[in-house]
């Protein structure tokens, strides 16, 4: 099942739940969230004891890059906000194809943001069972972290601003990540 998800690249552009969304990450995200958990090790074995929290971390980063690139992504004909989310906000493909922030965007982007945030929060405190990369692991937390209120901050036009991050803004969040793993 590891990387079927570039398998269904070629054919899936859009998710009808969540639990879909989540089903295409587990072949592609998730499986390098648990390699990295191989190769970085844990203080404790066994090291599945972090797929939980490896996945959560995976999922997070990956729904992060998803939002970010909302308007990127549907210029090659994709869209990964699952379409249930879509109908609950009373958003359409029609909206996003003439890139509307409108207050339904917002709520729906608001939702799924406060989404992501809960696989953060799962992932965050595991970072110190693992044996080697601590600084690193909470360092690249940090940056996709930061995604989402870049989001927020950018009044939510994905379409128009891409959410990013300076350089001297990733090296302030991987020295709060050194700080935060010492």
């Amino acid at each position: 099942p590891y990387f079927r998800a570039m398998l269904e690249d070629l054919t899936l552009n859009r998710f009808p739940t969540f639990a879909d969304l989540i089903h295409y990450m587990n072949g592609s995200a998730l499986p390098v969230g648990r390699i990295m958990s191989h190769i970085l090790g844990v203080k404790t074995p066994p090291v599945a004891a972090v797929y939980p929290a490896a996945d959560a971390l995976s999922i997070a980063m990956q729904l992060s890059n998803f939002w970010r690139d909302i308007g990127q992504d549907w210029g090659i004909g994709r869209i990964y906000i699952p379409q249930e989310d879509m109908e609950r906000f009373n958003y359409t493909e029609d909206n996003l194809a003439h890139h509307r922030v409108t207050s339904n965007f917002i709520e729906l982007i608001d939702f799924e943001i406060e989404r992501t945030e809960a696989y953060y929060r799962q992932a965050r405190p595991a970072v110190s069972l693992l044996a080697t990369g601590q600084i690193g692991v909470m360092g690249a937390l940090n940056i996709y972290h930061a995604i989402l209120p870049t989001i927020r901050r950018n009044r939510y036009d994905v379409f128009a601003k891409r959410a990013r991050t300076s350089r001297l803004q990733k090296l302030a969040l991987v020295a709060a990540g050194w700080w935060q793993t010492i």
